[in-house]
């Protein structure tokens, strides 16, 4: 079965009483300049959403709806100004990097993939997603986003990557998630 990967954190954007201008998304040091606002480096725990405008026809798994689940740990780290990844290893074993953009509080992440099955060589299909995930901070420790999914299928095999799964392609999902700092760098 295919499945998503990661997430990030929810919550209204508060700037509460650090001195951070929620409007512009800066903040003032004590000689009056202002900093840009950035999040706190080192890892966060995500949790997932549920699958949201779902064009794949995934099978129900029998699941509550409207349930989150506990995600995965991800680290945040920045790689300049303006500029951070969010690197995810999989409960699988895969592990990949997004790249992303910080303007103001909120956030946009190029598009990597995250979901890449070649059945062995058993089937002449190649199954692959990727996904972009944007959101926005409500303080440095927390985030909300939304990963936007599109899944492919090539070979001649789709079709029976299609009857098997109940997936049609090409296809996409979205999936909200939360995400909080939990420890340091």
């Amino acid at each position: 079965m295919i499945t998503m990967l990661i997430a990030l954190g929810c919550g209204d954007k508060d700037p509460g009483d650090s001195g951070t201008n929620a409007d512009s998304g800066s903040n003032t040091d004590s000689g009056g300049e202002e900093e840009a606002f950035a999040p706190t480096w080192g890892t966060w725990t995500t949790v997932d959403g549920d699958i949201e405008n779902d064009t794949c026809n995934f099978p129900d798994d029998g699941g509550d709806t409207g349930s989150e689940t506990s995600g995965s740990d991800i680290e945040l780290a920045s790689t300049g100004e303006g500029t951070f990844t969010i690197a995810v290893d999989d409960e699988d074993g895969t592990s990949f990097t997004f790249n992303c953009t910080l303007t103001d509080w909120d956030f946009a992440c190029d598009t990597q993939v995250v979901i890449d099955e070649d059945f062995d060589g058993e089937l002449a299909a190649q199954v692959t997603g990727s996904s972009s995930p944007n959101g926005s901070f409500s303080d440095e420790n927390t985030l909300s986003g939304r990963q936007v999914v599109e899944v492919t299928c090539e070979g001649d095999d789709c079709g029976q990557v299609t009857e098997f799964t109940g997936i049609d392609f090409p296809c996409g999902f979205e999936m909200p998630f939360t995400a909080t700092y939990t420890g340091g760098e």
